[in-house]
Order: C-alpha cells, then structure tokens, then sequence
C-alpha cells in the first residue's frame, strides 16, 4: 500500500486490489491473500466515511472469490454497508462515483448473503480451489515440462510444500490429487510415485476436525479410498 494521507475514490479501490493480486502472485489460497491484504487496509476505514464504505465494498468484492467466506469477516462487511452517512458521502464524491459505489455495494450484499460461511479460523486454502489449483499445475507442468513422473512429483510438492505444511486437509488434497492425475496419465512406474504411495496409505481423514465440511471429508475419503484401490490392480 502507498502512504497516503488522503484517498482519491478510485485511487483506494485500485490500491487494495493491487496488493491482493501481489499476493496472489506469491501462490498464496485466497482467504490468505484476502487476510494478509486486510491487515494492510483495517486502519483506513477509520479515516473516513468514504474511506470506511471503499474498504468494505472493496473487500466484500474480493470475498466473494473463495469457495466460503471467514463468518467474522462476513458479518463485519453486511454490518459496515448496512450503516452509510449518505450526507457524508455526498459531500466528497461525485455523483458518477456515488452511483458506481451504490451499484458495487448492492451487488456485495445481495451475494454475500448466499456465501457458504468458514468458522475456522486458520487462512488455508478450500477443498475445491486446492484440488483445482493442484490440478492446473500439473497440467501446464506436463504439457511445457516434463513427463517424468519423479520430476512431475518432485515439482508439484515443491510447489504447494508451503500449504502441505499448513493444515492435513491440504496436505492430504493435494498429495491425493497428484496420485489421481499420474494414475489416470498411466505415470505410476516410478520410485516417487511410490513414496506418494506410502504417504496416502496412512491417510486419516477423521483427524481432519474442522477443516473440512461433512460433504468434502466424505468426498476426500472416496477418493483416498480410490486411490489405494487402483495402487492394489
């Protein structure tokens, strides 16, 4: 974020959303870069009422990009654009910018009322983007990279070592995940595969707690249960 003692409209918005897609870049799950951005922005919706409205539109618009949306945050953002001085607004926003803060902040409530909520409060990523994202690597991986199972490995948990680290649902998501793309490529006959083999035999998806919901446990388990069923062919 620029130092800024005073903010120009558009000027916040673009801000915020240039820090969240820097940490995007860095590989990190949504909810972590929509946490560590709003640890940048928390202050600035304390210097005014524009400011207070930008933050939470502007926020509410990037929670709206996870699978589920953390329940403090979510009830923080419907409180904030439930509550505008509009005669403050008026005073320092155009009309065109009114009408487009409105229009923005409509579309916020309306969607973050059916947002799937997240009462845990570690930042991780979701069940459904940590598969996804497992698999778009892989693909770009072996279509500009490699076909060698080994380095097809060896590359995918070096790339999401960091989010095996963080929690055991993305650890075992993604090491499942891989074992699932190499099988169904017919990669299976090589040492690292089966070092992944071993790793997911001792799987234990009710260690999860409440990391993952009742259907996604359920889920993950099948496909683990899947996965040990194809190693045994």
């Amino acid at each position: 974020m620029e130092e800024s003692l005073e903010w120009e409209y558009q000027e916040l918005f673009d801000e915020i959303n240039k820090d969240y897609l820097a940490y995007r870049a860095r590989n990190m799950s949504l909810s972590e870069c929509l946490a560590r951005t709003w640890d940048v922005y928390e202050n600035v919706e304390n210097m005014g009422e524009m400011e207070k409205i930008v933050v939470n539109v502007a926020f509410g618009e990037l929670s709206l990009l996870p699978a589920k949306i953390f329940v403090n945050l979510k009830k923080h953002t419907v409180e904030a654009l439930n509550q505008l001085n509009m005669f403050e607004l008026q005073q320092v926003l155009t009309t065109e910018q009114l009408t487009d803060l409105m229009r923005r902040r409509d579309h916020v409530l309306q969607n973050i009322e059916h947002k799937p909520v997240d009462a845990h409060p570690l930042v991780r990523w979701y069940y459904s983007e940590m598969k996804d994202e497992v698999i778009k690597f892989l693909n770009v991986f072996t279509q500009e990279t490699s076909h060698d199972g080994d380095i097809i490995i060896l590359a995918a948990q070096e790339r999401f070592q960091r989010d095996c680290k963080n929690t055991r649902g993305e650890n075992m998501n993604v090491q499942t995940t891989i074992a699932e793309f190499l099988i169904s490529k017919n990669i299976t006959n090589y040492e690292r595969f089966h070092l992944l083999k071993s790793e997911i035999q001792q799987f234990q998806p009710d260690q999860l707690n409440e990391q993952l919901s009742l259907d996604e446990k359920a889920e993950l388990t099948l496909r683990i249960k899947k996965v040990r069923n194809m190693y045994e062919k």
